[in-house]
């Protein structure tokens, strides 16, 4: 606060200050009115400047060519502005008074020579003074102000009449711009990409998300409040704008660094890199640490100023050579990575190096937040599609390990079950060896020796050998025909005609009865397991049987064809025909023969043909099922 005393010696120096000031003419024509025009303005350091001084050292405004961007080296020192306003109505007004961009400690020095100081300080809430104009009377008003910690300061002196103060407020809080509204937009793309990190943390449970959030969210409440703050310098702008900004973007950059190490593995894949980039964090934190001294202790924005330039610097040179270095490594995990930090370093280039230039484009480019924002953005999309295209990977490569664990899986099941069927097969050959080798030698002993046993008989023989004979040959036959079941090299269609063929042959013929055989050419050797062949061979026998005994015919002719569409085994006699058999036990064998056949998908049809025809019908559909029956 200044002293009594400089407020008592600019008083007395009223006269010199007023001299050749161009007047502001009252009422205002409009609510509010820009006095860059009417405005002198004096920079010093001294808190107590003698009038002579101040005197000597004002200057108009208007030819101050760096009002709209207050240089370092003047932000930490006191600013002094004069005007006079001529209030021209009958009425007395009440003005307020707004020197500029987050000016702060805005003091009203005097009014002379009348006049009343409504609000004598603006406190932390308001960016204006106040003060009364008598009717008809000219007043002079001297003010003094100081800075806000940092850079782009601007002066924009305005008067506001009081009926029109809070419109004003109003319309400078939501005032839209082409640079505002972009910056809306990239927030709330930046937004997004938070949403999308955070919830891919708590879904995924991966530190590598929670990095990328802790750098989104930083930068984002960067460029939130850059966006929200208006003229009005309440404690927290203030503090923002010249501290919190700073240290929110070295806590993102921390964020990011953090997210690199963790989304490249960079301690066992990169150790070169991890240990850089673990340096790069320690030093930001030294970073933030000195600059928090600088604030709070130095006061002295120049060096506060200096000291983020060189910093911002620092980090610009860390990530060329860490752009460098990916591309030199030429490693596909790191292009997302190259591409979003080169954009990064590019914009905050242009950020850094634009108020150093005086370039003719559109006030939007002439702003270095809109393209630090937009490096953001971009950088932050290009980690997104390094993390999305990881994960890919990581997902892709999941499947394969699952399909792969699930080929075992079921290689193993194969195996077991290929195993398993090699066992049957084994035991299965056993068996029949040892039926074929123990119990058939012992039945073929037994007709033997009933045959023996008739001859020695004669014309005596007892009907019981007979019997014993027949049941033994008929026990041989079975035998045979199960051991022919058993054994897995007979799985073949041709095996399976041949073999009925032969039985049908000799039972005909054992029976005296002739036989007529007919297969066609070009059969397919469909691989036939062990228990169909058993049950279409069981069927065959059966129908001969029935045959034999019940048809009373003197011929049969067996038939095998093939089309493209079928495979039919035909048994056609010339008896009496099913009609002419009202034998109950023939038609349960009858439906008893149709059920096995069915059973595989085999159709079976029985009807009289002078004769008797008995029908086996394996359509082409069914042949694949068939042969991937699998076997007992």
């Amino acid at each position: 606060m200044k002293s009594i005393f400089s407020i008592l010696i600019l008083l007395l120096s009223s006269s010199g200050f007023c001299q050749q000031l161009p007047g502001v003419k009252l009422p205002l024509e409009t609510y509010h009115a820009s006095i860059l025009s009417n405005v002198k303005y004096y920079f010093t350091k001294n808190d107590n400047p003698t009038p002579q001084e101040i005197d000597l050292a004002l200057k108009p405004l208007l030819h101050f060519k760096d009002r709209l961007n207050i240089p370092a080296a003047l932000v930490d020192q006191n600013l002094y502005l004069t005007f006079s306003v001529e209030n021209t109505s009958a009425t007395s007004q009440v003005l307020h008074f707004y020197p500029g961009y987050l000016t702060t400690n805005i003091h009203i020095v005097s009014l002379m020579p009348t006049g009343e100081a409504l609000n004598q300080q603006s406190n932390n809430q308001k960016a204006y003074v106040s003060f009364t104009v008598p009717a008809r009377r000219t007043t002079t008003v001297h003010v003094s102000a100081t800075f806000c910690k940092r850079k782009n300061n601007a002066i924009e002196p305005v008067l506001v009449s009081e009926q029109f103060l809070q419109t004003y407020a109003t319309l400078q809080n939501n005032i839209s711009t082409p640079k505002k509204t972009i910056s809306y937009f990239l927030i709330g793309a930046l937004a997004m990409m938070m949403l999308y990190t955070i919830v891919n943390f708590f879904v995924l449970r991966n530190i590598t998300f929670f990095y990328l959030f802790g750098g989104t969210l930083s930068l984002f409440l960067v460029m939130f409040f850059s966006a929200y703050i208006t003229n009005n310098p309440t404690r927290f702008k203030l503090f923002f704008a010249s501290y919190a900004d700073f240290i929110l973007f070295l806590a993102g950059i921390f964020f990011f660094i953090q997210f690199i190490k963790s989304f490249l593995r960079s301690e066992i894949f990169y150790p070169v890199l991890h240990q850089n980039l673990k340096r790069q964090s320690v030093a930001i934190i030294v970073y933030g640490f000195i600059f928090t001294i600088l604030y709070y202790v130095v006061d002295k924005f120049v060096m506060l100023n200096l000291f983020e330039s060189v910093v911002k610097f620092q980090l610009m040179l860390g990530a060329a050579a860490f752009t460098y270095y990916t591309v030199k490594k030429k490693d596909k995990t790191m292009q997302f990575l190259v591409v979003g930090t080169a954009s990064l370093l590019l914009f905050s280039a242009v950020s850094f190096l634009l108020p150093f230039f005086t370039v003719n484009i559109a006030k939007i480019f002439q702003s270095p937040i809109f393209y630090f924002e937009t490096g953001v953005v971009s950088m932050m999309v290009f980690f997104i599609m390094a993390i999305a295209t990881q994960n890919k990977a990581a997902l892709i490569s999941a499947v394969k390990a699952q399909e792969a664990m699930k080929l075992q899986a079921e290689k193993k099941t194969f195996e077991t079950q290929v195993a398993v069927f090699r066992a049957k097969r084994d035991e299965r050959t056993r068996i029949s060896e040892d039926m074929h080798d123990d119990l058939g030698a012992g039945i073929t002993a037994m007709r033997l020796y009933s045959e023996m046993a008739k001859d020695k008989l004669g014309t005596n023989a007892l009907p019981e050998i007979d019997k014993i004979s027949d049941a033994a040959n008929e026990l041989l036959i079975k035998l045979n025909a199960i051991i022919w079941s058993m054994s897995t090299a007979n799985d073949g269609l041709h095996n399976l005609i041949a073999y009925t063929r032969a039985y049908a042959s000799e039972y005909l013929e054992d029976n005296k009865i002739a036989v007529t055989i007919h297969i066609e050419e070009g059969i397919p050797n469909i691989k036939v397991p062990g228990k169909i062949r058993r049950n279409v061979f069981l069927v065959v026998k059966e129908a001969l049987h029935n045959t034999v005994k019940h048809a009373h015919a003197t011929s049969v002719i067996f038939t095998v064809t093939y089309t493209r569409h079928s495979i039919t085994v035909s048994i056609h006699d010339n008896g009496v025909g099913i009609s002419e058999i009202p034998n109950t036990q023939f038609n349960n064998g009858v439906q008893n023969m149709k059920r096995r056949m069915e059973l595989y998908g085999i159709m079976f049809s029985i009807k009289n043909n002078n004769g008797t025809e008995i029908t086996l019908t394996l359509q082409q559909q069914n042949l694949f099922s068939l042969q991937n029956t699998k076997p007992e």
